[in-house]
Parts: structure tokens; C-alpha cells; sequence
């Protein structure tokens, strides 16, 4: 078994959101999995996560850093191409899909953890996510969400629990029970009960931040919901067969108790305010990004005050080419230009990040280079240029093998060439 407890969350868990929020507070009470190791085919690998409570904040103007959002942007970008990669890899043109499929099934390793994954057991409870912001002292504010419990179970095709093999019943479904308990969310005035003050212990938050869960049979904290605590259940199944169009892919049949939302001026208030924010860091997000991609072709090399002639024609360029665009112009032909040299020089620096024999490796140098290329440039170039330089790999290792395979056969036919002459020597002598 693997048993974790009283974990902390990093404060840079919530970067990848690239939203304008920073957490104050994370913690994680339990996570227990229990793999039974010598019945792994008969029994249920069950994890179970208890008491996550996350308090977030607001980033002020102050924090937002041109800089970080750049270096964000470059991540999920890598990120994106990360993933086409992993997408052209598996689809191989030699091998169609019915293929590997087939080759899937027969693998024992692939059944196994197919099988284990069917029958995982889930339980989620005592969660609480929770947001204050604080930036206008009048009208302070905390929303959050809660969930007493959450739980998963494979079930047999009238909804028992029970372990499955799907191989052996000769199904392409699974059978998933889901229970839910109390998950609310409440957006209440704080009106000086912040649990982001610096004068709360650990200790303190933690317990204030459980106690704000809503318990089906407990005691609660009064709050003003959103959705008041919902309870019900689930029940889903899923076909893993999808070259079957008999039947949806997906099927949710949900069964809830109650469903109660209520909004109230107050609230829609601060909701519109916690959205003039956000729409704020999103511009802000998108300047930055856009502002140097946009005028980089126009930008002189000098400073201002070695060349000051040609920032004044930056200027001019600059303004001209915002008076186009709203004409409608689209492309210059200066900008064709600098997107072929960078199309050219990204697919060599891409080809050079793959370490392939011919070509040299990747330098410090090279490195920030394509750095710089992945911040300019957007990320549906990135792309299919990434997908061009993979299929000129491709095509070139294929060459490359081609010319080693004459190369060996010509070196064959030399050595066949000089033992029929010492033969033909042998025999005439």
C-alpha cells in the first residue's frame, strides 16, 4: 500500500491555469492506495483521497509579470506539441488500426492493465476549494466549492458492485456506480472571517477550512449558496469498442435528490466585478504576448539613442501597419518573408532538438533560439511546422538507411566480384 498524509500544496500548483490567482494555502490530509499485488486480476486497486482544502487569492496589478506570462506561454505550447508528438508516434501508416488493435489484445501486460483500470475503485472526500479576494475592503468576498463525498465503483450490467473482466464476459462495456454527497458552492460576504489572514495558524485554517464542508448528517455552517448541497447518483457506461456505432460512446443517466440554485444581487455583483478582473489580466495577457510578435520585423537593433532615425521609422511602420490592417490589409511582404526565414530556421532547430545523427546537436545558443521562435510565434504554426520538420526526419532516416543498405550491397558485390576472379585464376591455373 502507498500511504501519504499531511502533504502541503505548492504555491505553484495553479501556475499551468495561467489565470490571475496565487494560492495562499494548500492541504492534503490523505492518500492511501491499496494495490492488492497477488490478486491483482480478482480484486480492485482502491484510492482514496481525503480532506484536500486549497484557499486562493487574487494576484494584484503589481505581480503580474510580463516575463511570467511569456515563460507560461512557451510551457503550454511545449506542452501542445508534446502531445501532437505523442499522437503522430502512435499512428504509424504501416500498421492499420484494426492491426494494432488486435496486436493490443494479444499482449497479456496490455489486458492486465486494461482490467485494472476497469475496476478501479475511487473515494474523494471532504474537498473544499475556496477563493477570497480582498481588493476592495467595502465589498470583500469569498466563493467556494465543497464535496463531502465523492465515490466510483465498477458494477455488473444491473448495477452491482462486483469486479469485471470484460474479456472473459465478451463485452465492450463498463458499468460505473457514482455516489455523490453534499457538493455545494456558497459565494458569501466575508465581512472580516478571511481565512487568508496572516494571523490564523496552520492548524486554524485547516479546521475552519474542513468545517465549512456540508455534512448530509452533521451540523453545518450556515452559508449563502449558489447551489445548495446536491446528493445523488450516477450511473455510467462506457463503450470501449469505438469502430461500434450501435451505441453511444458515453452514457450518463444522473438521479439527483435536488437541484437548487440562487443567485442573489449581491452575489452577481461581486461576480461581475471578479470578471472586470480577470478580463483585465486577459488583455493584459494578450499585449503582452502580441505586442513585440506583432512589430518584431519593424524593430531596430540599435538603441534609441544611437539610431534615432531608425526608431522614428519603428514608429512610422509601426502605425502604418495598424492603419492597414483595419483596411483589411492582411500580409505584408515583408512579413512573408520573415515567416518563411522563421519557418526554415525553426524546422532546422526542431530537427536539431530530435538529435538525429546527421545534423549537429542543439547548443546553449541553439536552445534560447528556439525559445525565442516558440514565443513568437503562434502555436498553429508551431504545429504543422513541427509536423513537417517530423515528416522530413522521416523521410531522411528512411534515405539515409536506403543509402547504407547500397552501400552495403555495393561492398558485397565487390567482395562477390573478387572471389569469382581468384576462382576463375584458381581454376586456370
Amino acid at each position: 500500500d502507498v500511504l501519504l498524509e499531511n502533504l502541503e500544496v505548492k504555491k505553484e500548483a495553479f501556475d499551468g491555469l495561467q489565470l490571475p490567482i496565487t494560492c495562499i494555502y494548500g492541504h492534503l490530509g490523505r492518500l492511501h492506495v491499496q494495490v492488492p499485488w497477488s490478486r491483482l486480476s480478482s480484486s480492485p486497486v482502491v484510492i482514496t483521497l481525503d480532506g484536500l482544502y486549497v484557499l486562493l487569492g487574487p494576484k494584484e496589478h503589481s505581480l503580474w509579470d510580463e516575463e511570467q506570462v511569456r515563460l507560461q506561454a512557451r510551457v503550454m505550447k511545449k506542452k501542445q506539441l508534446e502531445m501532437a508528438e505523442s499522437q503522430w508516434e502512435t499512428k504509424k501508416p504501416e500498421q492499420s488500426e484494426a492491426d494494432a488493435e488486435q496486436k493490443k489484445k494479444d499482449s497479456f501486460t496490455s489486458r492486465l492493465v486494461t482490467k485494472i483500470v476497469d475496476n478501479v475503485h475511487v473515494i474523494i472526500k471532504n474537498i473544499h476549494f475556496r477563493y477570497e479576494d480582498t481588493r476592495d475592503p467595502r465589498r470583500p468576498f469569498a466563493f467556494g466549492v465543497t464535496l463531502e463525498e465523492l465515490s466510483a465503483h465498477t458494477t455488473d450490467s444491473k448495477w452491482n458492485k462486483q469486479f469485471v473482466d470484460r474479456e472473459a464476459l465478451k463485452t465492450v462495456f463498463t458499468h460505473k456506480l457514482l455516489s455523490l454527497s453534499s457538493l455545494s458552492v456558497y459565494w458569501n460576504s466575508l465581512n472580516g472571517r478571511e481565512l487568508g489572514s496572516r494571523d490564523l495558524s496552520f492548524a486554524q485554517r485547516t479546521k475552519a477550512m474542513g468545517d465549512m464542508i456540508q455534512r448530509r448528517n452533521g451540523p453545518n455552517i450556515q452559508l449563502d449558496f449558489l447551489i445548495k448541497p446536491v446528493i445523488g447518483s450516477c450511473r455510467l457506461v462506457h463503450k470501449n469498442e469505438k469502430r461500434d456505432l450501435t451505441a453511444p460512446l458515453l452514457s450518463l443517466e444522473m438521479n439527483l435528490q435536488e437541484l437548487a440554485v440562487v443567485v442573489q444581487q449581491s452575489q452577481f455583483q461581486d461576480a461581475m466585478r471578479l470578471n472586470d478582473f480577470f478580463s483585465t489580466y486577459f488583455f493584459f495577457k494578450k499585449i503582452t504576448l502580441e505586442r513585440k510578435r506583432k512589430y518584431r520585423i519593424f524593430r531596430p537593433s540599435a538603441t534609441v539613442t544611437s539610431d534615432p532615425r531608425g526608431w522614428w521609422h519603428y514608429a512610422f511602420h509601426c502605425i502604418q501597419r495598424d492603419t492597414r490592417e483595419a483596411q483589411g490589409w492582411k500580409w505584408w511582404r515583408r512579413e512573408v518573408w520573415e515567416r518563411l526565414k522563421e519557418q526554415d530556421e525553426y524546422i532546422l532547430l526542431y530537427k536539431r532538438s530530435k538529435a538525429v545523427p546527421w545534423l549537429p546537436k542543439l547548443d546553449e545558443t541553439a536552445t534560447r533560439r528556439l525559445d525565442v521562435l516558440v514565443d513568437r510565434i503562434p502555436v498553429d504554426d508551431l504545429l504543422r511546422w513541427s509536423r513537417i520538420a517530423s515528416a522530413q526526419i522521416t523521410a531522411e532516416t528512411k534515405q539515409l538507411f536506403h543509402k547504407k543498405e547500397l552501400k552495403s550491397k555495393s561492398k558485397e558485390e565487390k567482395k562477390n566480384r573478387k572471389s569469382e576472379k581468384s576462382d576463375v585464376k584458381a581454376s586456370s591455373a
